[in-house]
């Protein structure tokens, strides 16, 4: 298993899958992995393996078609899960539980989710197991949970889908570029003038790159916020999280 340190200096999102890869080393990657810190020991995060072809071929459509779900051989679905806080509030006092109507439920059963999904990735990396990080699960978080046979008081929030690849070594050409550390990493005291301008800096830096690799039409960090930031891309997520049983006491205001 290769050290922390080598994996995120070769980290990328892996799309190319071909092969089977053993099961049993997802399974025990997971099972290191929930012991990810989490919030309160809440432990409000659950994970649905799905390797059935015609359900990964149901998440590729939902999440606009993309080829390397099809063709993974484990499609880790991670859950916020408040079925188990539920039950043992019942448990202890007959009551219920009742954050899911709160934003914070989102808050921090996302940050949950976030982590102990990182902590999957980075561990499959270092055993030369490819990965890609999914979020397009909330597309139709409805159809996901439907499909995942999820019940009660719990939502899907993203994905990995898992592959096997030749390497997961790679060029650093193949590396996209981050923005500059010191637009990133403050000591002290945040500065906004920094975060701006670096971010106009990575813009130039980010076309550089994609015209290194012959691919100079993509779009710029510019194009993409501006496609992706400037409204919401899942509009309909808000609706959606309370056909869930989440933020029921909320009203979306439309800006």
């Amino acid at each position: 298993m290769k050290d922390i340190k080598s994996v995120l200096e070769n980290r990328k999102s892996n799309r190319d899958f071909a092969g089977q890869v053993n099961l049993d080393i997802v399974r025990e990657t997971v099972k290191l992995a929930q012991r990810t810190a989490c919030s309160m020991n809440a432990q409000q995060i659950s994970v649905v393996m799905i390797t059935e072809q015609d359900k990964l071929e149901q998440i590729s459509q939902i999440n606009w078609g993309q080829e390397h779900i099809k063709s993974c051989s484990a499609f880790l679905l991670f859950v916020l899960d408040n079925n188990r806080q539920d039950a043992v509030i019942a448990m202890e006092n007959g009551g219920k539980v009742g954050i899911q109507d709160d934003i914070e439920s989102i808050v921090v059963g996302s940050v949950d989710a976030g982590l102990i999904a990182q902590s999957v990735e980075l561990l499959l990396q270092a055993q030369g197991i490819g990965t890609c990080f999914i979020g397009g699960v909330r597309n139709n978080i409805k159809a996901v949970a439907k499909l995942a046979g999820i019940t009660g008081i719990a939502t899907p929030l993203l994905g990995i889908a898992v592959g096997n690849v030749d390497t997961i070594e790679n060029d650093q050409l193949d590396i996209r570029p981050r923005v500059n550390f010191e637009s990133f990493f403050f000591e002290g005291q945040y500065d906004e003038a920094k975060v701006r301008n670096g971010a106009v800096d990575y813009n130039e830096q980010l076309n550089k790159w994609w015209e290194l690799r012959g691919e100079g039409e993509h779009q710029s960090y510019a194009q993409s916020m501006m496609q992706s930031y400037t409204k919401s891309y899942i509009p309909h997520l808000f609706s959606d999280l309370q056909a869930m049983g989440y933020l029921g006491d909320y009203q979306k205001k439309d800006k």
